[in-house]
């Protein structure tokens, strides 16, 4: 996860939106895992 974590951190700063690009991957992982898990 924390790969995740870092990833989207990674493309939030090239977005200039951290909040906005880490929920969205934060949402993308929690319905994987729901999905998957």
């Amino acid at each position: 996860m924390w790969i995740v974590a870092r990833r989207a951190i990674a493309l939030a700063d090239s977005e200039q939106n951290i909040g906005r690009s880490f929920w969205f991957a934060l949402e993308h992982y929690v319905t994987n895992y729901t999905y998957f898990g």
